[in-house]
């Protein structure tokens, strides 16, 4: 329960990070949404493997699952961005 509370309180600080990034420099969604997931699994994946309990977690999953798992994240991240920006959903 602590690893889901954890994940989900840094997915919504990655995810105001994702806001801002495209708000202000780039306003393309989609693609800055795919790129900075992706760069998270990278940071996520490789910098895991700097402690004992982190190599654990990188080798006890499917590596191809990872990615596409942060892909899908970025995808959510982006629709509901855009969504805000558009006026479609009030925050």
């Amino acid at each position: 329960a602590l690893g889901i509370v954890v994940h989900m309180l840094l997915s919504a600080g990655f995810g105001l990070v994702y806001a801002i990034v495209v708000t202000r420099l780039t306003h393309e969604f989609w693609m800055t949404g795919a790129a900075y997931a992706l760069t998270l699994w990278v940071i996520n994946y490789w910098g895991g493997h700097l402690s004992p309990i982190g190599r654990q977690m990188t080798q006890a999953k499917p590596a191809w699952l990872s990615p596409i798992v942060h892909v899908a994240y970025g995808a959510f991240m982006a629709l509901v961005a855009e969504s805000v920006a558009a006026g479609s959903i009030h925050v």
